[in-house]
């Protein structure tokens, strides 16, 4: 079986309700995210989505034969037939940068996870911090708790601790508990701000109280 490698193998693809496909039109998901594959001898639909998990895209025998309806088993495919490769990560991803170009801090906080934890793309601390840091300026507690680990951390930025306490201090005022308690450690140990016991009591009581 040929390897779907998504770059050297299959070409991607984004589309609103037409997969292109050697010049012809195929019908396929509207605003289908994903690659196209032409099926091999002896290829199953079961091993050609556990080739396609090797290279990060999470998709299964279900999903394969929903984005091409006119599929009738998962085995004894005809060779040369195209087949649309779902890619639901990526399509969550394009869905979610849509959402945040209006606006949604949810989103960007979300994207920027997904950077972080190479979930559906591939990771990248230097993405994570630009998306976090996207949403934390506009308010986002849960942002602002991750671009403050980032800093922490030396992630994706340089490593600044009173960066961090900065924006761990922004989200635990909006009552983050894992932020309350951060910024009492770093109120304790004197890590970006100065060493002071009663704001470091102060936060770990608001951590220990949600």
């Amino acid at each position: 079986m040929t390897t779907a490698h998504p770059i050297l193998f299959v070409r991607f693809f984004l589309i609103t309700g037409l997969l292109l496909v050697a010049g012809c039109k195929t019908a396929s998901p509207k605003n289908a995210i994903g690659y196209n594959y032409t099926v091999q001898t002896g290829d199953t639909l079961d091993a050609v989505a556990g080739e396609y998990r090797k290279q990060g895209v999470v998709v299964t025998v279900d999903q394969i034969m929903a984005a091409n309806p006119t599929l009738k088993a998962t085995t004894n495919i005809e060779t040369g037939v195209q087949l649309f490769i779902p890619d639901n990560d990526r399509a969550n991803l394009e869905d979610l940068k849509a959402k945040a170009s209006h606006g949604d801090t949810v989103a960007e906080c979300t994207i920027g996870v997904m950077y972080k934890q190479g979930q559906g793309v591939p990771q990248d601390y230097v993405q994570a911090a630009k998306w976090f840091q996207r949403a934390a300026k506009h308010g986002q507690g849960d942002a602002q708790f991750c671009l403050g680990e980032l800093y922490q951390h030396g992630q994706g930025v340089k490593t600044d601790p009173a960066q961090a306490a900065t924006w761990f201090l922004k989200s635990a005022r909006q009552g983050y508990g894992q932020a309350q308690y951060y910024i009492g450690r770093k109120y304790d140990d004197g890590d970006g701000v100065p060493k002071n016991s009663t704001n470091a009591a102060k936060w770990y009581g608001e951590a220990a109280s949600e």
